[in-house]
């Protein structure tokens, strides 16, 4: 698959997770990555500057809040700058509302609210996932 991001060198994945039942969330550097589907509807949030994924397609989404449907083939860029990465079980209820919302069209950007990033990535400091 040509149309995929080739890094000349390797970038590392640098950050912190937290896993519960449903949800694992991720606040960190993002670092290589290949196309790959997953179970999870995945919310990739950027507090400053973009988070790109490219679809199957080729074509490339960015923003500072982009979704990807469960199940949907895409690569995450690596990223100099820390970033939050939300997995959502799809069929728990936040998980079949994220995946309503992208149903039909896979890798979407979305408006955010400002202050989503950061409360995300003090949950995954403090342990608390609610």
């Amino acid at each position: 698959m040509s149309f995929w991001l080739n890094q000349p060198q390797a970038f590392s994945w640098q950050g912190r997770a937290l896993l519960t039942t449903g949800l694992a969330l991720f606040s960190g550097r993002a670092g290589d990555n290949r196309p790959h589907r997953h179970y999870a509807v995945q919310l990739a949030l950027a507090e400053t500057g973009e988070v790109r994924l490219t679809g199957a397609d080729g074509r490339q989404h960015a923003g500072r809040f982009v979704v990807c449907a469960a199940d949907t083939v895409h690569c995450l860029e690596p990223t100099e700058e820390e970033i939050v990465l939300v997995y959502l079980e799809p069929t728990s209820t936040i998980g079949a509302a994220a995946q309503k919302k992208v149903d039909g069209i896979s890798i979407m950007e979305i408006s955010p609210r400002p202050d989503l990033v950061r409360a995300l990535r003090k949950a995954i400091v403090d342990g608390t996932p609610q």
